[in-house]
């Protein structure tokens, strides 16, 4: 069960502050994800307008959690997203074509799907990989620029979700097979597997394919940006890196045995040393 809560404050730490605590118990020790709605904007002059800062967070917890802790504070459950009208639609998409263009994207084509769970927008295009950056970060700082076009002057909160080329069920897949992979690795060598950093959304696909594997487990180390999946059988388990380098690109002078060879003592050059004799001059000298 996904549940959330919208606040508002002068900051935007203030304004997720106060939407962590309309949450309560329900989120503690699970990840959240903080979407920011609106930035915060000091009034001209100090009289006219202004705005304080809007943030939605939200996480996914399990329906028997979410029960047990009912009576300690009023969960909201992820409420519909607001459909997207098409005045909106059109000044989303054109701001949306107009980032594309710059970043080099050409032949833009775009599509916006209106669900129940928010709008899909999916777009095409020449040099498309500009777009989605070095493991999706581009385009989750894309969709949030979006997001935020498409959510001002609403009241109601509009879900944005960009999906160039199919990216994000590619990139779904490939973290299912990591996390597969990774899970059969660590209950191979009874080692956990630390994963890369990931955002909230990836790391929860990881969490569910890791469910399918009997005998592992996985959960979330770090913090902020530097938040991880650790796969393992036990948390109280080593840390197992099987991608480590050091030694690449080295031998190894160990012997059948194990044992590293014994360096030759250094013997210094002595006085009494015979010289070279004539005879150990090469066979062939210059000729003249």
């Amino acid at each position: 069960m996904i549940i959330e809560a919208i606040a508002t404050g002068k900051t935007v730490d203030e304004a997720k502050e106060k939407a962590l605590k309309e949450l309560g118990s329900a989120v503690e020790n699970v990840d959240v994800d903080v979407e920011i709605i609106d930035m915060p904007r000091a009034k001209t002059l100090g009289i006219f307008g202004g705005n304080e800062a809007k943030v939605r967070v939200f996480a996914e917890v399990e329906d028997s959690e979410v029960e047990t802790k009912t009576e300690e504070v009023k969960i909201k459950p992820l409420v519909k997203s607001a459909q997207m009208d098409k005045k909106t639609e059109k000044k989303t998409v054109e701001y949306l074509k107009e980032i594309l263009t710059h970043m080099g994207v050409e032949n833009v084509s775009v599509e916006v799907k209106v669900e129940e769970d928010g709008t899909k927008i999916n777009f095409d295009g020449d040099n498309l990989g500009v777009s989605i950056g070095r493991k999706g970060e581009t385009i989750d700082a894309i969709q949030h620029l979006i997001s935020l076009v498409a959510n001002k002057g609403q009241e109601e909160y509009i879900r944005i979700s960009l999906n160039p080329g199919e990216y994000r069920q590619k990139r779904e897949q490939v973290l299912v097979n990591l996390a597969k992979k990774s899970a059969e690795k660590a209950k191979k060598f009874n080692k956990n597997i630390m994963l890369e950093a990931m955002n909230s959304y990836e790391r929860r696909i990881v969490h569910n394919a890791v469910q399918e594997v009997e005998g592992v487990e996985s959960w979330s180390i770090g913090e902020n940006d530097h938040r991880r999946v650790c796969i393992g059988t036990s948390k109280d388990n080593k840390i197992f890196r099987p991608n480590n380098r050091r030694n690449n690109g080295r031998r190894n002078n160990y012997h059948k045995g194990g044992r590293r060879p014994a360096r030759q003592a250094y013997k210094p050059r002595t006085a009494d040393r015979a010289p070279k004799a004539d005879n150990d001059m090469p066979l062939y000298g210059v000729i003249k």
